[in-house]
């Protein structure tokens, strides 16, 4: 990621609709999960971390970034153990397993995904679990892909095909945000201009937004929702 990026999102990760619905939608989805009263979790990738405080409510929790500006933000929030790491040959903690291993908008950026994947595997316990969520369709690419230095946008079918070329099961797969997905698309198809910029919408804008993109908590963990801005799979080891 651009380092002008990394810079935005300790600005707003915390407060922004899109981080706030997101980390509604994996709350929901971590209390589905058949986990230990006492896990050990890892995110990968965890920026800022303003998703580990969500994660502590699960367990212990471990967190890498390859930035060490963004692995210092991580640590200060004083909720998990951070170090720096990246994928596929240098995931930290290299003693350890993970019940939970969460890979939160990060396989877009990864030159060798299903390489990644198969490392992320021998991280975890017996019956552990990968959660994963990406950017879907590469139709909806705007220039926020480009700042973010994305790779590629997803379908379900090619994300449950490197899962599965890893050598994960395949649980369960869902697009979401589904119902911002209309507005979405019609600035796409209508050839507006793409933004190259993250902001924070006007405060009611911002909170109208997220409790939208929040309602789905509610539909995810029963509904396979059929289409959205994202896409998501959870994965299971079994050795």
């Amino acid at each position: 990621m651009h380092p002008d990026a990394y810079a935005k999102q300790r600005k707003l990760s915390d407060t922004h609709w899109w981080w706030r619905g997101r980390r509604e939608i994996l709350s929901s989805l971590l209390d589905r999960m058949a986990l230990p009263d006492a896990a050990d979790l890892l995110e990968i990738g965890c920026g800022d971390g303003s998703n580990l405080p969500i994660l502590a409510h699960y367990g212990t929790v471990y967190a890498s970034d390859l930035d060490v500006e963004m692995v210092g933000a991580a640590t200060s929030r004083n909720v998990a153990t951070v170090a720096v790491g990246s994928l596929p040959n240098n995931i930290p903690f290299e003693d350890r397993t993970f019940d939970v291993i969460v890979l939160l908008d990060v396989l877009e950026h990864l030159d060798d995904e299903v390489a990644s994947l198969k490392a992320i595997s021998r991280r975890l316990k017996k019956d552990g679990y990968l959660l994963i969520t990406a950017p879907a369709y590469q139709w909806l690419w705007s220039g926020l892909d480009d700042i973010a230095e994305h790779k590629r946008r997803y379908t379900i079918s090619r994300l449950q095909k490197i899962c599965r070329d890893a050598g994960f099961h395949v649980q369960a797969t869902s697009y979401f945000n589904t119902l911002l997905f209309p507005l979405a698309a019609i600035v796409r198809l209508m050839g507006f201009k793409s933004d190259r910029e993250l902001k924070l919408p006007a405060p009611v804008i911002n909170t109208a937004l997220s409790s939208i993109f929040s309602f789905e908590r509610h539909l995810i963990t029963t509904l396979a929702l059929p289409f959205g801005l994202s896409a998501l799979a959870i994965c299971r080891h079994q050795r």
